[in-house]
């Protein structure tokens, strides 16, 4: 999905204007209970306890999302990449995907830890906490050893 897409970020921004204040809160930020409803419309359903951390990790100082974040977000979480472009995704090389592979397992042992995992990530730009990164781990350990492996790592970059 092209992040930059302007059709994309305008449903985003539609969707924040729509929720604010629905709880009194000011026009440029959402509440928890203004994210949750934001991410509904737009598809994704996310409970009381993950809207608030959302909404701590990402505005810990004022506990409320402005629409830059929001973008960020539901661009994560939600689905706005069309079959089409699904289907360009799925098609990448064995190659590339190996390649990239190569580049989260940095000991060359063939299998990705938590530590290289977040390292990657980080070198990427992608600065999740530890524990964001630990849940991403277990979700695609397939085998529930801790590490990924190629086989799982390619099963991941298939999956959508």
């Amino acid at each position: 999905m092209d992040l930059a897409d302007e059709q994309t970020r305008e449903v985003i921004r539609q969707a924040f204007q729509r929720n604010q204040r629905c709880e009194g809160g000011s026009d440029d930020y959402l509440t928890a209970t203004e994210l949750q409803q934001a991410l509904l419309e737009l598809g994704t359903k996310v409970d009381d306890d993950d809207a608030q951390i959302l909404v701590e990790e990402n505005s810990p100082q004022t506990r409320r999302i402005p629409l830059k974040a929001f973008t960020l977000i539901a661009l994560e979480k939600c689905r706005f990449a069309s079959k089409g472009q699904r289907s360009r995704v799925r098609k990448v090389s064995a190659v590339k995907i190996k390649e990239t592979f190569g580049q989260f397992d940095h000991n060359q042992t063939g299998q990705i830890n938590s530590s290289e995992a977040k390292g990657a990530l980080n070198k990427l730009g992608i600065n999740f906490p530890a524990h964001i990164v630990d849940k991403m781990m277990e979700q695609a350990d397939q085998d529930g050893d801790g590490k990924i492996t190629l086989q799982e790592f390619e099963s991941l970059m298939s999956d959508s």
